[in-house]
């Protein structure tokens, strides 16, 4: 009877806890200092999740949290993401910051660790499997299906309504419901010119790219390893591109394989046709 009682005690508190929900601005914050206990201990994959935790809320964070959040990803190894975090630290506090003399000093260690492990990669470069599979047989059969489906002759003109239309049916769109209708948060188009080069254009609305709603980037394909690859968070829910010059992302969309997949094969094609 007792250990009943025990059990039926244990199950109305641990209910009780994961009852109390405080709102997503407050539970930011306990994450936030839940995070700074772990750091000062060196503990930094626990300071990780507490980190990562913040980030599913999705609300708007302090400047603060994107400086953790890089110092940690850094300890923990994760250098392409911490220099993003680090970098959306030193563009929104800017010099006045608290922590901007740190950030740039881990940023630094960051791009010198990864220009360490670009150079270690290189003799024996992995080439992943999806790029495997879409080899160029696969990228033939992918190029003549697209130019039926998008009833044209023009293998670069497919490939690219193709990346297109996947970046905008899978735009980043924020909150628990995806709605359609809403206007993306976060979403990249496409285009090449005659001189063998990309440009992606990114447009964000998203709160933490208050600074930084509208850019673009280009790419000279020459020269460039056309195998494009991809990976995905789950904490996060999207999925994106790795750039095939310095891996970092690239393209992002909200989170779905199959997309992702698809969108890594086009591009791999379209990099193979533009280089012809």
């Amino acid at each position: 009877m007792l250990k009943l009682s025990t059990i039926a005690f244990t199950a109305m508190f641990s209910w009780s806890v994961q009852g109390a929900n405080l709102p997503a601005e407050i539970e930011v914050d306990r994450y936030i200092l839940a995070a700074e206990k772990h750091i000062n201990n060196q503990e930094f994959s626990q300071a990780e999740d507490y980190l990562q935790r913040a980030v599913t809320l999705q609300v708007s964070t302090p400047d603060k949290f994107y400086f953790l959040y890089g110092q940690v990803l850094l300890r923990n190894g994760k250098l392409s993401q911490a220099q993003e975090n680090l970098e959306r630290y030193l563009t929104k506090a800017g010099k006045e910051g608290e922590y901007y003399q740190q950030a740039l000093a881990l940023y630094t260690e960051a791009e010198e660790k990864l220009v360490v492990k670009a150079k270690a990669s290189q003799p024996t470069s992995k080439i992943p499997v999806d790029a495997i599979k879409a080899g160029p047989s696969k990228s033939k059969k992918l190029v003549t299906s697209l130019k039926k489906l998008y009833l044209t002759e023009n293998d670069e003109e497919a490939l690219l309504r193709h990346i297109n239309a996947i970046l905008n049916n899978y735009a980043v769109r924020t909150g628990k419901l995806i709605n359609l209708n809403k206007e993306a948060d976060l979403i990249y188009s496409v285009t090449t010119n005659k001189q063998g080069e990309l440009f992606v254009t990114r447009r964000s609305s998203l709160a933490a790219d208050a600074n930084k709603r509208f850019s673009s980037s280009r790419l000279s394909v020459y020269g460039v390893d056309p195998f494009v690859d991809y990976k995905c968070s789950q904490v996060e829910k999207v999925c994106w591109l790795k750039h095939p010059v310095d891996g970092q992302r690239w393209l992002v969309i909200r989170k779905d394989n199959q997309a992702i997949k698809d969108l890594a094969q086009t591009m791999t094609a379209l990099l193979r046709t533009k280089q012809k």
